[in-house]
């Protein structure tokens, strides 16, 4: 075995991470591996039987994985010469690896050293790199332990020219929101403004890299999140992934793998370099909860009640829509379809009768513990209203009835349950857009902006790295305009008569609003083109059918479904030819709710069910598939039919 496991370290393996602390932990297992199959004796001379552990610095590099080496050639090592001094740094490599002794790691060290610069000589010299290069290249110290290179390149580091088999990553989670700067980092180079993609996850660089580094039929197997199955910023990823095949995905669902982020929603994605139509197979786990790496690896070795286990082809994982790959089980009718396509047949898409926006976006609605630590402002606390404030807040400024022009009701998406709406508030926002000309605001609101002008300017001082937005926000701070809304919306999208929802909830919570009902973007506004159908739109939109729609084709973190334009355009929609009828169900809902918010109106929702049910002309065996617990039983649903 120790035999065995030294050839596969020296000739299979190899590791590279941004952090040379990982670096020494992976070369740290990877000795405590080799020490467990040696066998020891009582003999001091011969160290106890212990023989040297091998030397792991050309295996393993601490390097930045996504800035490779800008080469004018795709390879390096092309010339006649180049390959001798290639072949004398490989076999000085391997004598590093297996030297016994400091004074013979020293001396092929050495050999490493001087090659290394000579052959970067002859590289810039023969033009198959620049002069920055050729520095990079010569500058680079493997044995340098403390220390992670600008980049990286498999043929100068592992001397690895024709890619790798199998690629095993666990990359970095974190959104381009705080981290702009590591996102330019990449985003600056050619590659990386190739598969760069607003809204993205950094790891969606990793997917991109690993498919570049791995050979055709090769393997790449990822633990990340499972948010880039539908995230708007992953098209690119998910157009690149379905171009290969998706051999297996483990879906976590709400199983937490970390302790340390408990809120994460993870899954591992075997993908496969190869073009073929070949199934996938989907591992669903439906446990709760934090589990151990063992129980982890039980469940998936045993036949768990906890997983489901299931393939699905090319064209069920890949929905038509932007590639979102859907991992639930589709079941098939009888013409071969499945029952989202049974739905989607013959529907119009929301956003044909409704036009679908968020709430506004302030950027601070009050002081939080980072604007305390990153800003001195005289006197604040935390919770202090900027845009958002209490009626205190409100009251001390003292305004004029033409001045409170400029205050509006705000609400939380706490305050929109199914079919009712609170219309009474504490919080008030202070409604500010920019007209393009200096805006001369009351005195009290003056003074209560330029307060907290340190932390409103900040903020908006950030997006002038953004090209789309710096023109925007330059303007405003050259008309004095520092305090205007980021992004206001316009007015009438909030006094409108409108339906409104929840951008996160564990189900679809919709709701009527015919007042004034400004909220931040977690909540979302759909304002009919023809208030004739806003009532059905309601009941559609609050029914079992759409609930499941949005499960299996819409956006979710874990059980959670997220509610923004983007899929809520995407729901089906019916209009029924008795709209009448519809429209008497959903009234009496809402009269019910406005009397008493929590009244069961249970009944009357299973009507619309009913009527969705049919209107989208389901069976009732795919009743059962849409809402298992059904209280609708089958004779009651089939006599409708008749």
């Amino acid at each position: 075995n120790y035999a065995r496991k030294l050839y596969l370290i020296e000739n299979c393996i190899y590791g590279v991470d941004i952090q040379p602390i990982a670096i020494q932990i992976s070369k740290l297992r990877f000795f405590i591996s080799l020490v467990v199959d040696q066998k020891t004796n009582n003999n001091p001379v011969d160290n106890f039987g212990i023989r040297p552990l091998p030397n792991l610095e050309a295996k393993f590099v601490a390097a930045n994985t996504l800035i490779g080496l800008e080469k004018k050639d795709i390879t390096l090592f092309d010339s006649k010469e180049i390959k001798i001094k290639e072949a004398e740094m490989i076999l000085a490599k391997h004598k590093i690896f297996g030297a016994k002794t400091v004074k013979t790691k020293r001396k092929y060290k050495e050999r490493v050293s001087s090659l290394r610069v000579e052959i970067a000589n002859m590289l810039k010299a023969d033009g198959a790199v620049g002069n920055k290069e050729a520095l990079q290249l010569s500058s680079w110290d493997m044995f340098d332990q403390n220390i992670s290179s600008s980049f990286f390149d498999p043929e100068w580091m592992f001397d690895v020219r024709d890619k790798f088999d199998i690629i095993i990553a666990n990359p970095p989670y974190i959104g381009s929101k705080g981290n702009e700067e590591i996102f330019h980092k990449v985003q600056a180079t050619s590659w990386g403004e190739k598969y760069f993609e607003r809204w993205m996850d950094y790891f969606y660089f990793f997917i991109h890299k690993g498919l570049d580094l791995i050979c055709d039929k090769g393997v790449l197997c990822f633990i990340t999140t499972n948010y880039y199955y539908t995230a708007t910023g992953a098209l690119k990823l998910r157009t690149r992934i379905k171009k290969n095949h998706i051999y297996k995905i483990i879906d976590f669902g709400e199983t937490k793998l970390f302790e340390s982020a408990l809120g994460q929603h993870n899954a591992i994605t075997m993908l496969q370099k190869d073009i073929c139509e070949k199934a996938t197979i989907i591992i669903k786990f439906n446990s709760r909860g934090f589990k151990t790496n063992s129980e982890i690896a039980k469940m998936l070795r045993s036949d768990s009640d906890e997983t489901e286990v299931y393939c699905k082809k090319k064209k069920e994982l890949f929905s038509d829509n932007d590639n979102h790959i859907i991992i639930s089980s589709c079941e098939i009718n009888n013409n071969g379809g499945t029952l989202e396509d049974k739905i989607s047949a013959h529907s119009t898409p929301l956003s044909s009768y409704a036009f679908i926006t968020m709430g506004v976006v302030t950027l601070s609605d009050v002081v939080s513990n980072k604007h305390l630590e990153k800003f001195r402002i005289d006197g604040a606390k935390k919770g202090d209203g900027i845009y958002v404030l209490s009626d205190k807040e409100l009251r001390s400024l003292n305004l004029t009835k033409e001045e409170s022009s400029y205050i509006k009701p705000f609400y939380k998406n706490s305050d929109i349950q199914k079919y009712y709406t609170k219309h009474e508030t504490n919080r008030w926002l202070i409604y500010v857009k920019d007209e393009g000309v200096p805006i001369h605001l009351p005195e009290s609101l003056k003074q209560h902006f330029e307060r907290f002008k340190p932390i409103i300017t900040a903020l908006k001082e950030n997006f002038l790295k953004n090209e789309i937005a710096a023109s925007v926000v330059k303007k405003w701070l050259k008309n004095g305009n520092y305090f205007v809304l980021f992004t206001p919306k316009k007015e009438i999208y909030f006094t409108s008569r409108k339906i409104v929802a929840p951008y996160r909830s564990k189900e679809n919570i919709f709701s009527i609003s015919e007042s004034s009902f400004f909220a931040s973007k977690d909540v979302a506004y759909l304002i009919p083109f023809n208030e004739t159908f806003i009532y059905v739109l309601l009941g559609i939109l609050n029914s079992k059918l759409v609930l499941y729609w949005l499960k299996t084709m819409g956006k979710r973190k874990g059980d959670i479904l997220e509610l923004y334009a983007k899929p809520l355009n995407e729901i089906p929609i019916k209009i029924p030819k008795d709209i009448q009828n519809f429209e008497t169900v959903v009234k009496n809902i809402i009269e019910n709710k406005k009397e008493a918010p929590q009244a069961d109106t249970s009944s009357l929702e299973n009507e619309i069910d009913k009527k969705v049910y049919h209107l989208y002309g389901l069976t009732y065996d795919e009743v059962l598939i849409v809402d298992p617990e059904t209280p609708i039983t089958r004779e009651e649903y089939e006599k409708l039919n008749k």
